[in-house]
């Protein structure tokens, strides 16, 4: 564990990455919030078409509000383009720059918006929404509302028309008093269900892992393996994260109730390694000398000091990939806490993601399969 923490401490200091690639990161980084733009309609070709018709879809964007008498008022089904026009247009910065090109100019003149009354975040709680696409369930057409943002397991993003809700979804509605209310009855919203933990699918979903887990695997010549309760739960939770949910087990934790469990969990498992490797250490060392200790190194810094050259001239992953891939395929949280707190990229995060569910049940099965050659 200390080697790979200092490990991807170390290299951002002693190998820095060429100013391009940190100009990139620094660039990705600062622009992947969600920001409104206001923008004056010159395109001539959108005269008289319905502002609903998902116009943007293919930038990724949302047309909120429209600018009448000075004031900012929520979108309705009926308004359609004009010169001159000024809307309001919600997404990512790069995509609202070719949604305002499309669209005609930038606009910097100032406007009131009433965001307290006219703009809320909802929770969708109805299950029955689970899986429809808002082109369904149209919440312009019906309600006066358009979602502007949809927060899903922490990542927030600008849906189109064709994105399909979760339970638990948080919603960005914007939209009338009267149909924000119509539509938070609709999909069920509860003020509470913000920090809500489904603790009967958290339960179905550990009880499916540990069944998993329990499974006997035949291999050639060998006895039955198991994954374990370490591969067992994380393979259904690759499923339920993938899926979002499987009939009314949902793959969603709140964030609060995440980052507790995450903790917990990883105080837990250092300190029984701790103890169980700390009640012989003594003897081991005695009989063994310091030769345990340069074992363990080689065998820590060994792929560690191969896969950040491959990963960095062959695979053309940046520095903050790569150290992430790293913290992944070592299966070191603790190294990717040390990383994370000292760089605000999402970019270790995303590669850890991607190699630590493979590197764990690698490892779980590649440990006894090993124990099954070796004994044999």
């Amino acid at each position: 564990m200390i080697g790979v923490v200092l490990f991807v401490q170390l290299v951002p200091r002693l190998l820095k990455p060429d100013p391009g690639e940190q100009a990139a990161e620094d660039i990705a980084t600062a622009t992947q919030g969600v920001q409104n733009v206001l923008v004056e309609v010159t395109n001539s070709n959108l005269v008289g078409r319905r502002i609903d018709e998902g116009i943007l879809a293919g930038y990724s964007c949302q047309i909120s509000r429209v600018v009448r008498d000075g004031r900012l008022f929520p979108l309705g089904s009926e308004d359609t383009f004009a010169i001159g026009q000024r809307l309001l247009v919600v997404g990512r910065p790069r995509d609202t720059s070719l949604a305002t090109t499309f669209l005609g100019q930038r606009s910097d003149e100032s406007f009131i918006a009433d965001t307290d009354n006219e703009r809320e975040r909802l929770v969708v709680t109805d299950k029955a929404l689970g899986g429809r696409s808002l082109r369904e369930i149209a919440p312009l057409r019906n309600f006066g509302v358009v979602i502007t943002r949809i927060s899903r397991l922490g990542q927030e993003f600008v849906p189109t028309p064709d994105t399909k809700l979760e339970t638990y979804d948080v919603l960005t509605s914007v939209g009338q008093a009267d149909g924000l209310k119509k539509f938070a009855d609709h999909i069920g919203h509860r003020p509470q269900a913000f920090d809500q933990t489904d603790l009967i699918s958290m339960a179905l979903g550990l009880s499916a892992g540990i069944f998993v887990g329990m499974v006997p695997i035949s291999l050639p010549g060998g006895t039955p393996m198991t994954l374990g309760l370490a591969g067992g739960p994380l393979f259904v939770a690759l499923v339920l994260g993938y899926f979002g949910r499987v009939g009314r087990v949902v793959g969603h934790i709140p964030r609060p109730t995440r980052m507790l469990l995450q903790e917990l969990g990883l105080v837990l498992f250092l300190a029984n390694a701790g103890i169980v490797g700390g009640e012989n250490l003594a003897a081991t060392i005695g009989e063994y000398g310091a030769i345990v200790f340069v074992i363990g190194a080689v065998i820590t810094l060994g792929p560690v000091l191969i896969s950040y050259p491959v990963a960095r001239k062959v695979l053309g992953l940046s520095q903050a990939q790569t150290l992430g891939g790293i913290c992944g395929g070592m299966t070191s949280t603790p190294a990717l806490g040390a990383l994370t707190s000292s760089t605000p990229s999402q970019q270790p995060i995303v590669s850890y993601a991607t190699a630590y569910p493979v590197a764990l049940i690698t490892m779980t099965v590649m440990a006894k399969l090993l124990l099954q050659v070796m004994g044999g």
